[in-house]
């Protein structure tokens, strides 16, 4: 029998083990372990900004450096300068920068410099330095120009290859004392021309007991051109012409002032303001070919100031012509007039009255205003010793600051005035013809359609300040 006393021990025992059990901590989790952070890496640097080629300046080989020193001055619309640089014909010249340090449009001048040979008081020659530049406004950047002698006529022009002279011999001719028109002053004996040139000859001879003209000296061709003459008489105010060829192998032709024709299709420009000189001249062509690539035949081209007796200045057709080019200009002590017509025959109601202009300041603080609603200008600056002459082309709208010319120049050629040191002397105003832009593309790009173009007019006064 087993002893009580130890199955209540053993009980006893038993029991504590299970409440040991039941009371020890349960044994903690293990915490997930962290994934260890990756040290950041540095971020990529931006890249650095590439400058731009915000100019592009070529010069062909039709330019002629040789004889002068070229540079190119290019400033910013605020008058920082941004570059320089010297130029030859053939070169092509690239301009860079970051284009956060440039504005919208640049301003960009063309300097040259070059040494004339003159006479001193003593008629011994004398070396000068002459200093001429022109600054173009606002010129939006990215630009290409191409500085060239673009042709402005076809190749197809009409060839004469002289063979020699002839006198031209004119009975019952005018005196030529009331002759109005004339290539010289001094030889006011009508006007003589092929399509190809006029035809001056070397020397004239009037005799007024027989009403004769002798014309010396005058060019003779291989193909035996027509000849057109024309003469205005001041007397009746009656214009005749007459169309001839040269008699093949002979020194001297005959004609006979009567038999020459009336020119009937002529009327009268308004007569010319008052003024000091005047020019006309107004050639004729047949063809669109001709017009395009010929000098053209005079039909009138008085010279200096004839008097007119009050009259305005003939202008004459002839039903053989299509095509007319005229130039007409007068000066006044205070400015002159323009007027350049291409195709049709000029007409003309009146003339516009010169534009009120004032200007003061500085070519960098220049304050200009005019009465005239006008398409570009450009005004002339000048030096106090007539060394240095500048001219800043512009629209209506906007004119140039720009700084001092770069400390090279100055010591290249110490005798180039600073450009705040340069008086205004005059300013051209177009009032037809090209705009600003359209200038520009005439004067420097290559894919502009140079050719003389069928009823293009330029009309700009030059106002004396």
């Amino acid at each position: 029998m087993q002893n009580p006393k130890f199955c209540f021990l053993a009980l006893s025992f038993f029991l504590f083990i299970q409440c040991s059990k039941d009371n020890s901590p349960e044994p903690e989790s293990e915490a997930p372990k962290e994934t260890p952070k990756e040290t950041p890496k540095d971020p990529t640097p931006p890249p650095e900004p590439e400058p731009i080629v915000y100019f592009t300046f070529t010069i062909d080989q039709s330019i002629n450096t040789s004889e002068q020193d070229n540079w190119i001055l290019i400033h910013d619309e605020n008058g920082k300068l941004l570059d320089y640089k010297s130029y030859e014909s053939g070169e092509t010249l690239e301009f860079e920068d970051l284009e956060n340090n440039l504005t919208e449009n640049i301003h960009i001048s063309l300097f040259h410099h070059r040494i004339i040979t003159t006479q001193d008081q003593n008629n011994q020659p004398q070396q000068t330095d002459q200093h001429t530049g022109t600054t173009y406004t606002s010129i939006p950047i990215k630009n290409h120009w191409t500085h060239s002698k673009y042709p402005t006529k076809l190749e197809q022009k009409t060839e004469l290859t002289a063979n020699g002279e002839f006198s031209l011999h004119l009975s019952n001719f005018p005196n030529p004392d009331n002759v109005l028109n004339g290539f010289f002053s001094t030889m006011r004996h009508g006007n003589l021309s092929t399509v190809v040139a006029p035809s001056f000859g070397s020397f004239s001879i009037f005799n007024p007991n027989t009403n004769t003209l002798e014309l010396n000296g005058l060019a003779s061709y291989n193909e035996n051109p027509n000849y057109l003459m024309t003469v205005l008489n001041q007397e009746n105010y009656e214009m005749r012409y007459s169309f001839f060829k040269k008699t093949e192998n002979s020194a001297n032709l005959n004609l006979d002032y009567n038999e020459f024709e009336v020119l009937d299709n002529i009327y009268n420009l308004p007569v010319l303001p008052d003024n000091q000189s005047y020019l006309f001249q107004h050639v004729g062509f047949e063809t669109e070919t001709s017009f395009k690539s010929d000098t053209g035949y005079f039909i009138l081209g008085p010279q200096g100031s004839p008097d007119l007796n009050g009259n305005g200045i003939p202008v004459g057709t002839l039903d053989q012509f299509e095509f007319y080019r005229t130039w007409l200009s007068y000066s006044t002590n205070e400015y002159s007039y323009h007027l350049n017509q291409d195709g049709p025959n000029m007409s003309i109601e009146s003339y516009p009255e010169a534009p009120s202009v004032s200007s003061n300041g500085n070519i960098n603080s220049f304050d200009f205003s005019t009465t005239a609603d006008y398409l570009r200008r450009e005004d002339s600056w000048i030096g106090s010793d007539n060394t240095t002459n500048w001219k800043v082309v512009c629209d209506a709208n906007t004119y140039p600051k720009l700084s001092e010319f770069p400390e090279e120049l100055i010591t290249l050629f110490p005798s180039l005035v600073p450009l705040n040191d340069l008086q205004h002397v005059s300013t051209r105003i177009f009032l037809q013809g090209d705009t600003y832009d359209e200038n520009l593309d005439r004067l420097f790009n290559p894919d502009f359609d140079h050719i003389i173009t069928y009823g293009f007019v330029n009309e700009y006064f030059i106002i004396s300040i």
